[in-house]
């Protein structure tokens, strides 16, 4: 977060890898709050964040599953694909933490007919994780943090209509960061920072820039997609408790 230019109150910070986090500075401390974390930062304000485990890591199971020999023919796939409007994917491969805090949960398919295909699918799993990032947006929304615009960092982030389907998803402006290593920078900076180089007041001026990346657009039909997702992570939810208890 320090690396990438967090340094006042309200910015936002999204990373995609293997995980997902959505990190929120915010200037005096948060009340706690289940399935969201607080951390101190090194401005003297907090940082709130949403750590979401399934991203990079089940968007890769995907790939494997549905035999895509690289990560462009997947993307080709999935958004030449017409969303469908049946076909939600849970991508909780590992359980979730933020917002459900829960070890239990898992993934898959449901609304698949016979005239769906590969790419049916894998537009499915990109969408079930950004609307897994949105579950965890919303739970900081709903704690009086509103936002709509957030800086942009992490490998899986590069794909330009994956960064449009963020964008539209959680209804955020998208601004990528101009850092490929941001939390070595951010390294950097407190160890500047301890011998003397720079003071906390410098932070600001020393954050890197960010290029626009994705404006999100209205698309009610992707809103209920996600109602639905929503809808059926909460239907599902003790039946995957019940069948971890019984393995």
């Amino acid at each position: 977060a320090l690396g990438s230019g967090l340094c006042a109150d309200g910015d936002a910070l999204l990373t995609t890898g293997t995980g997902g986090q959505i990190v929120v500075m915010c200037a005096d401390a948060p009340a706690p709050v289940h399935g969201l974390h607080t951390y101190r930062a090194a401005n003297g304000a907090w940082y709130r964040m949403a750590a979401m485990q399934n991203v990079g890591v089940a968007l890769e199971a995907v790939r494997g599953w549905l035999g895509y020999a690289s990560w462009p023919d997947a993307y080709d796939d999935a958004f030449a694909a017409s969303a469908s409007a049946s076909v939600s994917f849970l991508p909780y491969l590992s359980g979730e933490r933020s917002p459900w805090m829960n070890p239990n949960a898992r993934g898959g398919w449901l609304g698949l007919g016979l005239e769906d295909t590969r790419g049916t699918m894998m537009r499915a799993a990109f969408e079930g994780v950004a609307f897994a990032l949105r579950a965890g947006l919303d739970a900081i929304r709903a704690n009086g943090t509103p936002l709509d615009a957030m800086l942009l960092a992490g490998g899986g982030s590069v794909d330009l209509r994956w960064r449009q389907l963020l964008a539209d998803a959680l209804r955020v402006e998208l601004r990528a960061v101009d850092c490929p290593n941001a939390a070595t920078r951010g390294a950097a900076l407190l160890g500047g920072i301890a011998a003397g180089q720079w003071r906390i007041g410098d932070i600001a001026s020393l954050a890197p820039k960010a290029t626009l990346a994705a404006t999100p657009r209205p698309n009610p039909s992707l809103d209920q997609r996600l109602a639905r997702f929503i809808d059926l992570y909460r239907r599902t939810e003790d039946w995957f408790a019940i069948g971890r208890e019984s393995a």
